[in-house]
């Protein structure tokens, strides 16, 4: 009976989705001119200067790319270029849930666009008034040492 059962069952792989090139697929000029633009957005062409042609060329059209995506586009894509931390997601979803509702809001209204999605909760909660200095300050910290 239960051999009837599986012949039925068929797998369905989702449709691939366009997506940035991974690291191992970005080139050496295309990483350095990543992460300058990442580093010091005003200066990265001026630090990508040092590197040889053709080499420099490459690296500074990836950086003006890289300089014209939004904040939360750039975020995404140096996260599938270096990676995120391996307990980043952990650490968010232990620390939302130790944080009452004021805390978890301000980090949730802190998160990179991509870790929202992790608080689906969050998002249909409307934003109240803005946190007061040391509860900001709080979120930030929670944000930044689980993400950075």
């Amino acid at each position: 009976m239960a051999a009837d059962a599986m012949k039925g069952t068929r797998l369905v792989l989702p449709k691939a989705r366009l997506r940035p090139p991974a690291r191992a697929e970005l080139g050496f000029a295309e990483q350095v001119a990543l992460f300058c633009a990442a580093l010091d957005r005003e200066g990265a062409l001026e630090l990508l200067d040092g590197l040889a042609e053709p080499l420099r060329s490459r690296a500074r059209t990836q950086a003006r790319e890289a300089m014209s995506w939004d904040s939360a586009t750039r975020q995404a894509r140096l996260q599938l270029a270096y990676g995120e931390r391996p307990e980043a997601v952990r650490q968010l979803r232990e620390a939302m849930s130790m944080a009452g509702p004021a805390l978890r809001q301000e980090v949730f209204r802190l998160l990179p666009v991509h870790l929202k999605s992790l608080f689906p909760e969050q998002a249909s909660n409307p934003a109240g008034d803005p946190a007061c200095p040391v509860l900001a300050a709080l979120a930030r910290r929670i944000v930044r040492e689980a993400c950075h």
